[in-house]
Order: C-alpha cells, then structure tokens, then sequence
C-alpha cells in the first residue's frame, strides 16, 4: 500500500543556508484538515504547534518533523538534505 510519501511528485521540504526548515504549507495543511490559507491564519494565532526532533545513533542526520491542529497530527521523517524518507 503507498504511503503519501510515494504519492508526492514535488520537494515539499527545503532546508536554507542558516538551517531552517521550510515546509510547503499545501503538503501539510491538508492532512490537518485545512486549507493552506486557512493553516497559516492558524498558525498565526498559535492554534497549530510544529515541532522538529533530531534523530540520534541509527536515526543521526534524520529529523522527525511534527504538526498538530486541534485534535489532527501529521509527521514525516527528513534526511540531511530535507528529503522525505518516511511517514512516521
């Protein structure tokens, strides 16, 4: 069965020069049940809570990368270089 990372045909995670993680608001939004319009007003009134785990031994230069809203949570797993490797 494909989880929504085989399903993705565009790089929805980049990381920038000063190490700062970006995520496509439109690859995010949905699984909270939101638009993307209506994910940043959310965000902008602290009801949506983002948080980013370093992995470690096994796990080390992985990031496990956490959104919530309300009662809804997506999280997927990045490598070094901000590509999806894994829903988790």
């Amino acid at each position: 069965m494909p989880t929504k990372v085989d399903e993705i045909n565009f790089e929805p995670v980049s990381i920038n020069d000063e190490g700062e993680i970006i995520v496509d608001v439109e690859f995010v939004a949905p699984d909270l049940g939101l638009t993307p319009e209506e994910f940043m007003t959310e965000m902008e009134a602290g009801r949506v809570f983002q948080i980013a785990e370093k992995g470690i031994d096994d796990d080390s230069g992985r990031m496990r990368l956490t959104f919530r809203h309300r009662a809804k949570e997506t999280r997927f797993v990045i490598d070094e270089d901000g590509r999806i490797v894994a829903d988790a």
